[in-house]
């Protein structure tokens, strides 16, 4: 039975890989990046076992908390379909608590040079860093 059921996950996870192939070609949306952004994790055994993600409310901002198990460590998300969709949190002039931004299409350079926050752009997998 146990075959069977690790079948099942392996056809089960094929078909998902296949539905977020689809989806990415469609991220217009910033639940879609939450959803392309847990498939990335869910595919990796190893990230799947070392994070933990924690939503906040609708409308709070960061959106979310990612917690890395070993070494223990908390970064706070902020989604957005493009990079350049978090100025208006940086123009009101506070200090921002995000240690990541994972956006569809990195398209404002500035965020990492100019405010030092880390880029995670899921269309190419590429992390843009300080």
């Amino acid at each position: 039975m146990e075959k069977t059921s690790n079948f099942m996950q392996s056809q089960k996870d094929t078909d998902l890989e296949e539905e977020a192939k689809e989806l990415s070609r469609w991220i217009r949306t910033e639940r879609a990046v939450i959803f392309y952004f847990g498939y990335i994790i869910g595919r990796d055994p190893v990230l799947r076992k070392q994070i933990d993600v924690h939503f906040r409310k609708s409308n709070v901002s960061p959106d979310a908390m990612l917690v890395v198990k070993r070494p223990k460590a908390f970064l706070n998300i902020e989604f957005e379909v493009y990079s350049s969709n978090t100025k208006r949190h940086f123009e009101k002039g506070k200090t921002l608590p995000y240690t990541l931004i994972v956006c569809w299409e990195h398209d404002w350079t500035e965020l990492v040079s100019k405010h030092h926050v880390p880029v995670f752009e899921l269309s190419s997998e590429r992390v843009y860093e300080p």
